[in-house]
């Protein structure tokens, strides 16, 4: 009978609107709301970034960086790509090869469409036209259907669509991924010095390669918005290039994805890059050397250290390039 009785008396507080509500403070139940609208807003934008949709606060913060670099130092020379840009070529080793501050700008997962995206980002963000543009990448970057693919829609969003979720991700913190070379890569501390563990095949590495060709098709379309950026900026030269990877990932590619070798997509991406008015950079598909290598196809610290200067004389001394873009900017 006690607890029929308190029960009703419960009810009839809540009823009438008394009971508990009037006991939490204002200011507590406002705190309340406030954590809750957060907790939701978390969860939304964290879905939101997963599915590709939105861009994470880490990489908006990254990407007005970026614009604020081009502003401020006005390069000249501007590379982009995505991580296999970042691992394959030092920003300070390659500025002093060339004589001049570059713009080395990779965008974790980017695909050539990203790439392509951020770029004209850059362009729009900034009203500043670079001299040369390369974009260096992997053979996997032409796939509209792999991991790569995803991560590129929020890339593509931001420069093509300019959706309202552009800019919900600015209430929202995500730590972005630690750097593919540390996430890939066993390096470890011995005897004062960093030991990087040179590729090896590997289960894992398969698996995710699996999902970088996954459904592989060879989509070239973004490269019809370069005559429109040139003729519309006044570029004068941009480039199209490949990074070496190992022979082991160049053999697995060609066994996992029949119908596309590496000849095969490098010749079609070297005829588009050509009918859209960008140059093909020849060079090497494949390196021999695991030891230069972290993962199949991401360059360890020596791999950079070889890649690098190899990369800026082959730009140095392309015709076309002047002295004017060789000298450091005021």
């Amino acid at each position: 009978m006690g607890f029929r009785m308190k029960t009703k008396r419960h009810r009839k507080s809540i009823s009438q609107g008394t009971l508990r509500i009037r006991s939490v403070p204002f200011g507590a139940r406002t705190l309340a709301a406030f954590v809750v609208t957060v907790l939701a807003a978390e969860l939304l934008v964290g879905f939101l970034v997963k599915k590709g949709v939105i861009l994470s606060p880490s990489l908006e913060d990254y990407v007005e960086k970026n614009a604020r670099f081009i502003q401020k130092e006005r390069p000249r020379i501007w590379v982009l790509g995505n991580s296999t840009l970042e691992n394959s070529v030092d920003p300070e080793a390659f500025n002093q090869a060339i004589g001049t501050k570059a713009f080395i700008s990779p965008h974790g997962g980017a695909t050539i469409d990203g790439s392509i995206a951020m770029f004209e980002y850059y362009l729009e963000k900034t009203q500043l036209t670079p001299e040369t543009v390369v974009f260096l990448l992997s053979q996997d970057d032409f796939n509209p259907n792999g991991a790569r693919a995803i991560r590129s829609k929020t890339y593509q969003n931001r420069t093509w669509q300019k959706p309202f979720l552009a800019r919900v991700s600015q209430i929202h913190n995500i730590s972005e991924s630690a750097p593919i070379q540390i996430r890939n890569a066993l390096q470890k501390l011995k005897h004062g010095k960093l030991i990087e563990d040179s590729f090896a095949p590997s289960r894992k590495e398969t698996e995710h390669l699996e999902t970088l060709t996954k459904d592989y098709a060879l989509s070239l379309k973004a490269f019809s918005h370069i005559p429109r950026l040139k003729k519309q900026y006044r570029i004068p030269r941009i480039y199209v290039a490949f990074v070496p990877v190992t022979n082991w990932f160049r053999t697995w590619h060609e066994e996992h994805v029949p119908g596309y070798s590496f000849i095969r997509i490098q010749n079609a991406v070297r005829a588009v890059a050509r009918a859209n008015q960008a140059e093909f950079l020849e060079g090497e598909i494949t390196w021999d050397r695991d030891e230069l290598f972290q993962d199949s196809y991401h360059m360890n610290s020596k791999g950079r250290a070889l890649f690098t200067p190899l990369f800026a004389a082959k730009l140095k001394h392309r015709p076309g390039i002047t002295e004017r873009s060789l000298t450091s900017t005021p």
